[in-house]
């Protein structure tokens, strides 16, 4: 039987084209400051917020695991030495099975990013390139 891992799937939608007002509101800030950054922000800490809890998770089984085996060699208590395994090998299997599903997320995330870079870099380009918004309508129709 395949079993299909699942995972996060990005995808770079264009955005629609500029109008005028801004394309001259990017132009003046583009003007004020040639680095300035049209690429929108990314939530990474919302978009991963399931990855976090898993992450967490596993932190701190591995700290109970740490705590009993700490708590049975200082108190020399039978059933903590036998159960301090238990949270180690339930991270250490919620750890290999969230590689499979992460990787591949991370893969199509890399993807996305160089998209979403590959696209606003060259608007950007067209912005200062162009002096009016007909002008760089035109250039946009070119670089299409």
């Amino acid at each position: 039987m395949i079993h299909k891992v699942p995972f996060k799937k990005f995808y770079f939608r264009k955005p629609n084209d500029l109008d005028t007002h801004g394309y001259y509101k990017l132009k003046m800030k583009l003007r004020k400051n040639e680095s300035f950054s049209i690429i929108p922000n990314f939530n990474y800490r919302e978009t991963f917020e399931n990855e976090i809890g898993v992450l967490k998770f596993i932190f701190y089984s591995f700290l109970a695991s740490i705590l009993l085996k700490s708590l049975s060699n200082l108190f020399d208590i039978k059933i903590f030495h036998e159960l301090h395994g238990i949270p180690l090998y339930l991270g250490g299997l919620v750890f290999v099975f969230s590689c499979l599903s992460f990787i591949p997320t991370i893969i199509s995330l890399w993807e996305y990013k160089v998209d979403e870079y590959k696209y606003f870099n060259q608007l950007k380009k067209d912005i200062l390139l162009s002096s009016s918004y007909p002008d760089f309508l035109i250039i946009r129709g070119a670089s299409k």
